[in-house]
């Protein structure tokens, strides 16, 4: 992935720590700039770690937790 390095290593050095300290990754950021192709890159590299994502939609916008039922729907197992 060509010019976006920087943005990959800040990332895994996030998941390096997000181990032992937990937390969250917010990645925003205008249309097209590159965030899906990002973490589409780091959800292969980076093991042992559950990522969970959500896409924000208009017709979502109007139900209540919308984008938190999308990230945990997967889990319900």
């Amino acid at each position: 992935m060509i010019g976006r390095e920087q943005d990959i290593s800040a990332i895994r050095a996030y998941f390096d720590t997000a181990g032992v300290r937990g937390g969250a990754l917010l990645v925003s950021g205008d249309a097209g700039v590159g965030k899906t192709a990002v973490l589409d890159r780091l959800a292969v590299q980076v093991n042992g770690a559950l990522g969970l994502r959500a896409a924000g939609a208009q017709f979502g916008s109007e139900i209540n937790h919308s984008t938190l039922n999308q990230l945990l729907f997967p889990l319900g197992d």
